[in-house]
């Protein structure tokens, strides 16, 4: 038992030691002008998301340039064009790209969170994230990345704190509630359905915006509320804030 736990401490610390070098590794990056820096990784891009797939640690670069404001706006946009060209592998939840894609995009997502700045970063791409996500959804036999994709830009942005890309999303909103809402009508998957209504009440639009299709979004609210309990508490503090914020004579 103890050579066990000896082996688990050493590996522990073998994994630790690999981080921190690859933190070091990162940083030296970092104090590059933006023209080289953009230059070395738009090329470089490939290479590091082949031995990300080999070996899941060195995601720490990746996390690194986005967590640093030095470099965070550049990579950020490098990352999303790579990510964007891989859209379709999102489409079979087996093979081993499909994960990694998703969680990439999520830390570029984050790194808008982190760095307000880098919002000009998304909105060129808003448009082909959305319609892509929801064009792949359709037509792969397995939905639930390209709909997890949603779930987390939605998250991302959503709050009210980014008037940029609201803004852009606008003209996306009719199209995507009404394939949603077709998209609920036709699944019978219940985890699936679930994750189209917690899309369909986690919009990122302002309830100005939302006033010409609350009645098209009751029937999610429904569905949320015979739902599990963290759709059953979506459903409810939508209502509150509907009820909250709707003029009376509305």
């Amino acid at each position: 038992a103890s050579l066990s736990a000896a082996g688990v401490d050493a590996a522990a610390a073998s994994v630790q030691e690999e981080k921190e070098v690859l933190d070091y590794f990162a940083g030296v990056f970092t104090v590059l002008d933006a023209r080289n820096f953009t230059a070395i990784f738009t090329q470089q891009m490939p290479f590091l998301f082949d031995h990300l797939l080999e070996n899941p640690a060195m995601s720490t670069i990746l996390q690194h340039f986005l967590a640093n404001s030095n470099v965070s706006r550049y990579f950020a946009d490098i990352l999303l064009v790579f990510l964007l060209g891989r859209l379709p592998d999102l489409s079979d939840p087996s093979r081993r790209e499909a994960p990694v894609l998703l969680r990439l995009f999520k830390l570029v997502f984050g790194s808008i969170t982190l760095f307000p700045e880098n919002e000009p970063v998304l909105r060129p791409h808003l448009a082909t994230i959305v319609n892509g996500a929801t064009r792949h959804a359709t037509h792969s036999v397995n939905a639930s990345h390209h709909l997890f994709l949603l779930r987390a830009l939605f998250k991302s942005i959503g709050g009210g704190k980014f008037e940029a890309l609201y803004k852009e999303f606008l003209p996306l909103l009719p199209p995507l509630l009404a394939h949603l809402m077709r998209y609920i009508t036709c699944v019978q998957v219940r985890g699936l359905r679930d994750l189209l209504v917690e899309l369909c009440l986690t919009l990122p639009a302002r309830l100005s915006t939302l006033l010409p299709y609350l009645h098209l979004l009751m029937r999610p609210v429904l569905l949320a509320l015979s739902g599990p309990p963290e759709l059953v508490t979506l459903a409810l503090r939508t209502l509150e804030f509907w009820i909250d914020h709707l003029h009376p004579d509305f």
